[in-house]
């Protein structure tokens, strides 16, 4: 992470569970942290499988908020649905930001999507919760447009060539981690990745719309035109960023001053 953090913006995502013990450790090396909690109390506990998990994650969160930017991850399932609403109260009691995301059922995986009519009852409540002014941080598009394709039968435009996901043994997983079901080939390091983005025929996935994942659906919606877009996904996070710059303390030589 340190070297990450030299060259990139660098953020960590975490189950949040030794969060408390562990971030001291990677703290200045980060700009943000992503906490995936996936319901309250033993509604988390279950879907991850741990007892005690929801405590200790709140705990991690508490205490992490103070230093770096921190966001809630909420995957919505069939598990957690009833407590979407709840979630972004608890992150408003909590002081940080809420992003959500609709499971998508792997071939590998257990089932664990919701159902679709109760989806869209939960999701046009997250967007008018998200237009009161609620610490949601998906654009009010990315509800828009799930709810337009998913259930007007109007698809967005996805572009997943905006996106290059990397898996830990540094394997590309192209053109589309979803529909790849995270199966990498070749190795970062190994290929031109110019050449690779080329060879693929990205028409073929504008109008897949199978998911709903964040990653590839903000940046497929975002649009320069678009000035509550432009404002929330750009000059907000260059604000925070200069802000925290600017507290950070100047080092030098034998000494630190601010």
């Amino acid at each position: 992470m340190r070297e990450s953090h030299e060259r990139f913006h660098t953020s960590l995502v975490t189950n949040g569970v030794m969060l408390k013990e562990r971030f001291p450790e990677v703290r200045r090396y980060l700009e943000n942290l992503f906490v995936s909690l996936d319901g309250i109390g033993e509604v988390h506990d279950k879907i991850r499988g741990v007892e005690g998990a929801f405590k200790k994650t709140v705990e991690g969160i508490r205490m992490a908020k103070d230093y770096v930017e921190t966001t809630v991850n909420v995957t919505l399932g069939s598990d957690n649905l009833h407590q979407a609403t709840e979630m972004v109260r608890l992150v408003e009691e909590l002081g940080v930001s809420v992003s959500f995301q609709v499971a998508y059922d792997y071939s590998t995986a257990e089932k664990m999507s919701p159902e679709k009519e109760r989806l869209r009852e939960v999701l046009t409540a997250l967007l008018r919760m998200k237009l009161e002014g609620a610490p949601i941080v998906n654009s009010k598009e990315y509800f828009e447009a799930i709810l337009s394709s998913w259930y007007g039968g109007k698809p967005w435009t996805c572009k997943p060539w905006l996106t290059i996901n990397v898996d830990p043994q540094g394997r590309i997983v192209s053109p589309c981690y979803v529909l790849n079901e995270y199966r990498g080939e070749a190795r970062a390091w190994e290929v031109d990745i110019e050449q690779l983005w080329n060879s693929y025929d990205w028409s073929k996935y504008e109008t897949c719309n199978r998911c709903g994942l964040t990653c590839y659906l903000e940046p497929s919606l975002f649009d320069w035109r678009n000035l509550s877009m432009v404002k929330e996904r750009i000059l907000s996070n260059a604000f925070d960023y200069l802000f925290n710059v600017v507290q950070e303390p100047v080092r030098v030589v034998g000494s630190v001053v601010r």
